[in-house]
């Protein structure tokens, strides 16, 4: 019979490779969604009107704000990346699973002109 701690290691094992399987396809999700925001907005559209088309689309889009109060432009972000659990475990521990990851896109910044104008669309 097994010991205990050989169950154990088979266990986070396959947990790992069950991890790693789902973790990729939600990387293609995202850059689904990703190019299905390009399709959408692109510069010199309006951002109030991105902003509700994307509502509309379902996407989780923040306010549309000037971030830096000097009135020099608005900005708004939109996620294409759910988060997963890895994500939230460390955020909240402080502790990354995903060491590998690190810099991932995971968001669209679109900055525009005070007019509402759209000037970039980029992904962090």
């Amino acid at each position: 019979m097994a010991n205990k701690s050989t169950i154990f290691g088979m266990i986070i094992v396959f947990s790992m490779i069950v991890y790693g399987c789902n973790s990729s396809a939600s990387e293609s999700k995202a850059k689904i969604k990703e190019k299905e925001i390009f399709n959408l907005i692109a510069p010199g559209a309006d951002i109030y009107k991105a902003r509700g088309l994307l509502l509309q689309k379902n996407f989780y889009v923040s306010e549309v704000v000037d971030a830096t109060g000097r009135g020099e432009n608005l900005t708004m972000t939109v996620d294409f990346k759910d988060a997963e659990f890895s994500d939230i475990f460390g955020y909240v521990t402080g502790i990354d699973l995903k060491p590998w990851k690190k810099g991932e896109k995971s968001h669209l910044l679109i900055t525009s002109d005070m007019t509402g104008v759209i000037k970039q669309v980029e992904v962090r």
